[in-house]
């Protein structure tokens, strides 16, 4: 809920209402469809408007007395500091700004308010801690765990090759159809944020276990149902589930013997930080992992930089 909880039915009947005032706005409708003319993804479009439900129930906080284009930015950062005072986190606090200001963009970039409040709204977003990245080492540990001995070991280690060589996303990875790879060309076509379409190299060791995979293992898997498509199957012969790929990924880790857990996300940023050492441009990246901008970036290059630190500190160059 966006105002702390209370847990009485006035607080329910005022978010509620909230909720209702807010899909029903034309400016909301508006916004809606162009979010969807975009092609975002259901969870980016359920971030943006859950942005904008909390921005409703400010304002019914308020009494309701201000109409949506009358804010000011005096009453904006008034709700910035609303915001910032809520039991959430501060990263969470500074994303539902940001998404707000979205909003408003969008409201007068379509000509629906003169001028746009949070025109000068400042974030100082909050650092967020880098998380951890799987070393090489790790990730040789990990992929050699696998037991390949059996179908769906094969499958498996087909299915993490894939992942660390592509860093795709793992509902990139689940949406994969038969028709998108290429093992013959070592290439995948992915369809990322926005069903927007591009294509990965897979590396000699994904094409590999690929090839393998697809040769031995799947056709058993489907059977005779011909209208199955996707490329990851499981025993039943449907396409594996996001759960069924963490428990893969966890079960490897097991294998391994790794201290830290390695989620499909930590597989993600391990392909791009080793790329990042390896010598690739941070364009390469981005056009890679299939960001809109090298912002998106900014958690690998920390690595990376603390990387260059660690080395530095430990040469201490120029002495």
């Amino acid at each position: 809920m966006c105002a702390k909880a209370h847990h009485n039915r006035s607080h329910h009947s005022s978010n509620s209402t909230a909720t209702e005032t807010m899909h029903a706005h034309p400016f909301v409708v508006a916004y809606v469809d162009q979010l969807k003319g975009k092609r975002y993804e259901r969870g980016t479009l359920d971030k943006r408007l859950y942005a904008v439900r909390c921005l409703f129930s400010w304002i019914e906080l308020q009494g309701g007395s201000v109409e949506l284009q009358d804010l000011t930015a005096a009453d904006l950062e008034r709700y910035q500091a609303h915001t910032r005072k809520r039991d959430i986190s501060s990263v969470t606090a500074d994303s539902l700004i940001a998404d707000a200001r979205k909003f408003f963009q969008f409201l007068e970039g379509a000509g629906l308010i003169f001028l746009n409040p949070m025109e000068r709204t400042v974030i100082n977003w909050t650092p967020r801690r880098i998380k951890h990245v799987p070393t090489e080492a790790d990730m040789r540990k990990l992929l050699a765990a696998v037991d390949t001995t059996t179908p769906n070991g094969t499958r498996d280690r087909a299915l993490l090759e894939v992942m660390y060589a592509t860093g795709a996303r793992l509902g990139e990875i689940l949406r994969m159809s038969i028709f998108d790879p290429d093992v013959e060309l070592g290439t995948v076509r992915v369809f990322g944020k926005g069903k927007k379409e591009r294509m990965l190299p897979l590396g000699k060791h994904a094409v590999l276990w690929l090839g393998q995979y697809l040769k031995t293992v799947r056709p058993k898997l489907q059977g005779d149902r011909v209208e199955v498509t996707g490329l990851w199957l499981g025993k039943t012969g449907d396409p594996l589930k996001h759960s069924r790929v963490d428990q893969i990924v966890k079960a490897a880790v097991d294998a391994a013997g790794l201290d830290r857990a390695i989620s499909s996300h930590a597989i993600r940023r391990a392909c791009a930080t080793h790329m990042l050492r390896g010598g690739a441009h941070p364009v390469q990246i981005q056009m890679l992992l299939g960001h809109a901008n090298l912002n998106s970036l900014s958690q690998y290059l920390q690595v990376t930089i603390s990387d260059l630190h660690a080395m530095h500190a430990a040469s201490r160059p120029g002495k």
